[in-house]
């Protein structure tokens, strides 16, 4: 039984490395840039850490945290805003805004974005 114990424990151990040796490649100045000109042009990510086509559209601009402007859904998630989510009417993530100064939405779109569909939704040249 104790050789169970250890063996089961070697294996946790294991995947616990293997999951944590994942690097998150650093941004191109061009992505920078265009995730730069969404934010200062108004663009929210509305997410949820349920999400995974939300981690998806974070991984494109290699952001875990900090790029684009993101708003969790998720009471569970970090940083969680989800009274924001109800408020907006956020019913499916990602959800894409183009807000004004104020919060006010001026448009959206819902699902996965390209930088390309993101640029002409924006306003900002794509990368």
């Amino acid at each position: 039984m104790k050789n169970y114990w250890i063996f089961l424990i070697l294996i946790i151990t294991v995947f616990v490395v293997a999951g944590c040796d994942k690097e998150i490649p650093e941004a191109t100045p061009e992505i920078i840039e265009f995730a730069n000109c969404l934010r200062e042009n108004g663009v929210v990510m509305y997410s949820s850490i349920t999400c995974h086509v939300c981690d998806t559209q974070k991984e494109m601009f290699m952001n875990p945290s900090g790029l684009v402007k993101s708003i969790e859904c998720n009471p569970n998630g970090p940083n969680a805003q989800p009274f924001v989510c109800v408020e907006k009417g956020i019913e499916a993530t990602p959800t894409w805004t183009l807000e004004n100064d104020e919060g006010n939405e001026i448009k959206r779109v819902v699902g996965l974005q390209n930088t390309a569909q993101l640029a002409e939704f924006s306003g900002c040249p794509a990368p």
